[in-house]
């Protein structure tokens, strides 16, 4: 198993949750995140999902999406939406 992975969500959770895996022998090589501004954080890449190449690389998700006071989860395949919206269609 290859030990080297990325983790989709490159803010405080992301890096809390790569300071677990790297604790567990990963090696975490960057972040995938839509959203960040930033181009690296908490010292490694940032990048958005079309930007990685190595596509046979484990991505471990720790996304946990913020917006006006609103939690945002993923549904499958689905993108974001708000929870009050996911309940509604549940």
């Amino acid at each position: 198993m290859n030990d080297e992975v990325a983790v989709y969500g490159a803010g405080a959770y992301g890096r809390i949750f790569a300071r677990a895996l790297e604790a567990r022998g990963r090696r975490v090589m960057l972040f995938i995140d839509q959203y960040a501004l930033e181009r690296q954080r908490h010292g490694l890449p940032v990048l958005r999902a079309a930007e990685v190449e190595d596509r046979t690389m484990t991505v471990y998700m720790s996304a946990i999406g913020h917006q006006s006071g609103q939690c945002y989860t993923q549904k499958k395949s689905a993108p974001f939406v708000p929870r009050a919206a996911m309940r509604k269609n549940a």
